[in-house]
């Protein structure tokens, strides 16, 4: 078992961050591991293959926890946090986490392209047609029903009716489109 710590200090926004590597050394890169190439002070090459990381953000009482292993992603770790401290103590910890382990958060709102039921107005309209005129309780639809009908979320469903009408709910409700 190997144990190297790594220095932040020249990057001013990680200066305080305490990163602890722990793993083993290998003669080549390890397939579908986190490995990093190594040159010891006297010369010698070698791979260091990480197995986990504790990151320590400055003097806040958190700690993070990097568990490499094989496949597609680590997993993650938040201690040493005591349970009646408040939640914002954990903030430091899960920011350093996510700068250290590369974690992007995930955005609000859908994902991109998912939304896109209906990429042109004519297939919009066609989608009227064929999947909401036919409807008898129509005009007492709400909202949420006319948007599962389509098979789109409210927010899609008010998206496309700006973007190529008709612009009331009601116009819909009475097939006037």
């Amino acid at each position: 078992m190997i144990l190297a710590e790594e220095d932040y200090s020249e990057w001013p926004k990680y200066q305080d961050y305490k990163v602890r590597s722990i793993g083993y050394e290998a003669a080549d890169e390890v397939d579908g591991r986190y490995t990093l190439p190594f040159l010891t002070r006297t010369g010698r090459h070698f791979y260091f293959v990480v197995t986990r990381q504790h990151v320590k953000p400055g003097a806040v009482p958190g700690l993070a926890e990097i568990r490499w292993h094989l496949g597609p992603r680590p997993e993650f770790w938040l201690g040493n946090l005591d349970p009646q401290r408040n939640l914002s103590d954990f903030k430091p910890a899960w920011l350093a986490l996510r700068a250290i382990a590369r974690i992007t958060p995930n955005r609000p709102g859908p994902k991109p392209g998912t939304g896109v039921k209906y990429p042109t107005s004519d297939a919009w309209y066609a989608a009227l047609n064929e999947k909401v005129r036919p409807k008898n309780n129509r005009w007492l639809a709400r909202r949420e029903t006319i948007a599962y009908w389509l098979g789109v979320s409210v927010t899609i469903l008010n998206q496309n009716k700006r973007k190529w009408g008709p612009k009331k709910l009601d116009d819909i409700r009475q097939g006037r489109f």
